[in-house]
């Protein structure tokens, strides 16, 4: 997904007990998934093609399993089915069942990858990436083999992934494409460029990347780029300040269900916001005397942002419960010490908007 939102949040959540390799979060996954550094220059939208809508979402509940690739039959009035056997994407001027068809097979393996991720099924999610997009994935800027990625991502705390649309398929030849995915990791919506590669037989990787020959012919994901988010109407905006050591919220209390962060570190330092809903009893203060990878018990993960000194960046959290939120900085200083415990810390009330 690039997404690499999250990572410094579970890296320091998780320095206290486990090594490095571990430093990150299935946030990234949101891209994609995934993904996708949220905290570098975004990127602008990919052009559309013509006469190329969204794909709409599957018709059927999605499974984690491994999707083949869609069969194009040329038979006047026949249905597309799934076969083991189905010949590549034509790179130039691609009929229209044959675009239906990638379009389609895209959007399934996005919303099966997400399932998969959800459910902590990594074995299975190993399989639909490529090696490389295991390291994007998990931030370790490494190619990882399944077993490393699935012991890595065993360790890390769940985070729900929802799949909300694939669209602008575009095939760069007859086995590779991109397609615009919007989800929502946790409750921050990421939009992002995805890049598949077919693997298969009668395709240029009949091996996948672990080395192990394909039987089937299938798209696996391999690459992602971040885009510009577009807030959903009715979302409501709020100012966040950064310094040394403090976060300030203009307004501290909004009506809405979607909210827009948008964050300036006038500070000298690299910071980070964390948003986390708080239940019951719970404080974010918890998070200082509980170490490892594991939340404090009444914490939920919603979102987070990293921002470089003198920059700014922007954040959308969607299908926000009302309820406090902490807003804090997890990030330490070189001594090992957390903004979050110099008071670097501050709390959103999000109230209910039909009230």
């Amino acid at each position: 997904m690039a997404v690499r939102q999250g990572t410094r949040f579970i890296c320091t959540r998780i320095r206290w007990t486990l090594p490095h390799l571990r430093a990150a979060s299935l946030l990234l996954f949101g891209l994609a998934v995934s993904l996708l550094v949220l905290s570098a220059p975004l990127a602008p939208v990919s052009g559309t093609q013509a006469g190329q809508p969204a794909t709409p979402p599957a018709a059927s509940p999605v499974r984690c399993d491994i999707p083949l690739q869609t069969e194009i039959d040329d038979t006047d009035g026949a249905t597309p089915i799934a076969s083991p056997e189905a010949s590549p994407v034509a790179a130039a001027a691609t009929p229209a069942a044959e675009w239906d068809a990638t379009a389609g097979d895209l959007d399934r393996l996005a919303r099966t990858l997400a399932v998969c991720l959800t459910e902590g099924e990594y074995e299975t999610a190993a399989r639909l990436v490529t090696p490389a997009y295991r390291g994007l994935l998990l931030a370790t800027g490494e190619e990882l083999d399944r077993e490393t990625f699935v012991a890595v991502a065993e360790g890390l705390t769940d985070t729900p992934l929802t799949i909300r649309s694939v669209s602008d398929v575009q095939t760069e030849r007859d086995d590779r494409a991109t397609a615009e995915v919007v989800s929502v990791v946790a409750n921050q919506l990421v939009r992002a460029r995805w890049t598949f590669e077919l693997v298969g037989p009668e395709t240029a990787r009949p091996r996948n990347a672990d080395g192990e020959r394909e039987a089937n012919r299938r798209w696996v994901v391999a690459d992602a780029e971040v885009l510009e988010v577009e807030p959903p109407a009715g979302a409501q905006e709020v100012e966040v300040t950064l310094v040394e050591y403090e976060i300030n919220l203009d307004p501290a209390e909004v009506e809405a269900e979607a909210v827009v962060f948008n964050v300036e570190n006038n500070g000298e330092l690299d910071h980070e916001i964390v948003v986390l809903r708080l239940e019951g009893d719970a404080t974010a203060d918890s998070l200082i005397y509980q170490p490892g990878p594991a939340l404090p018990e009444g914490l939920t993960f919603a979102g987070q942002l990293n921002i470089a000194a003198g920059e700014e960046a922007t954040m959308t959290l969607v299908d926000l419960e009302p309820g406090d939120y902490a807003v804090v900085d997890l990030s330490p200083d070189a001594s090992g010490v957390l903004n979050l415990s110099r008071g670097m810390g501050a709390t959103l009330s999000v109230d209910d908007p039909e009230r």
